[in-house]
């Protein structure tokens, strides 16, 4: 099912593009400005501060969890007669913050749900330079009576990187063959965006995205994107791209591409509402 993404109100808009190294998962931004999106934004709840994602990181549990017996014609019967599994941990408890970011998502065609999520605290990451809580982890499984078990959940990594750690991470599963075209998970694509801390503040955005049979799954694979917030906003490979923060909100993966929605700042890390200076949104799509 198409998706779209409906925006009221007169937009100034800009064009900027940029380019994944092999896929073009991300072809091109289209940028909008408009004053309604600053209510939106500013009483989003976001913190802010990336030094309070610091704190001491919790492991994976990887256990079942049985949900208890109840009649099947009882009003109270859960939907699926099974147990629920605990597929990870997280680094810390700033993995998600604001309720406009979509890390699960159900991909209908291929029947498998997705997870986007930080690297849990016993996660091994590839090469081990890049194990910090900012790597993201794409975990699936298939939502099918016969195989829905811990053991028929898997992960990879998109993301990695020892200096530009991700943050807040949306995402979920793009499917190479629009409609009905594909049920094979092995060709389907895991797609994820964030923003980019140093330590010290908000440095600007990450986008990737990867293969699901891409080997070896605790690697990034070679779909991963910075985009500064400072110039020169764009790189090489995407030579139009521009200024933008956060690519966190509303995450929409379609039969026609992957949106998501950033926002339009003067200064991510100001401390004023007007040092930050809200003036919109950026919205990342790719094309196909």
């Amino acid at each position: 099912m198409k998706k779209q993404l409906l925006l009221s109100g007169a937009l100034l808009l800009s064009m900027g593009a940029f380019a994944q190294k092999q896929m073009h998962l991300f072809k091109d931004a289209k940028v909008v400005e408009n004053k309604r999106f600053q209510n939106a934004f500013t009483t989003a709840n976001m913190d802010l501060n990336p030094n309070t994602t610091a704190s001491k990181a919790i492991g994976p549990v990887n256990q079942e969890v049985s949900t208890p017996n109840v009649s099947a014609n009882s009003s109270s019967a859960p939907i699926l007669n099974n147990v629920w599994y605990r597929i990870s941990g997280s680094g810390n408890v700033y993995g998600f913050l604001v309720s406009a970011s979509k890390p699960l998502n159900y991909q209908r065609i291929l029947g498998a749900v997705s997870f986007i999520q930080r690297k849990s605290a016993t996660y091994v990451v590839s090469p081990a330079g890049d194990s910090n809580v900012g790597s993201i982890v794409a975990y699936w499984g298939k939502n099918d009576a016969n195989t829905n078990s811990l053991a028929s959940w898997d992960s990879t990594l998109i993301y990695a990187d020892a200096t530009n750690q991700g943050r807040y991470p949306s995402g979920g599963i793009w499917n190479t063959a629009p409609g009905n075209g594909n049920t094979d998970l092995n060709k389907a694509v895991a797609v994820g965006s964030g923003p980019v801390t140093t330590g010290s503040g908000w440095v600007g955005s990450w986008y990737a995205s990867k293969s699901l049979s891409l080997t070896p799954k605790n690697a990034a694979g070679p779909d991963e994107q910075f985009f500064a917030n400072a110039a020169p906003f764009n790189s090489a490979t995407s030579p139009s791209m521009t200024k933008h923060d956060f690519p966190r909100y509303g995450m929409n993966v379609c039969d026609n591409g992957v949106y998501v929605a950033g926002q339009k700042m003067n200064d991510i890390n100001g401390t004023t509402a007007a040092a930050q200076g809200i003036r919109g949104a950026s919205i990342s799509k790719r094309n196909v």
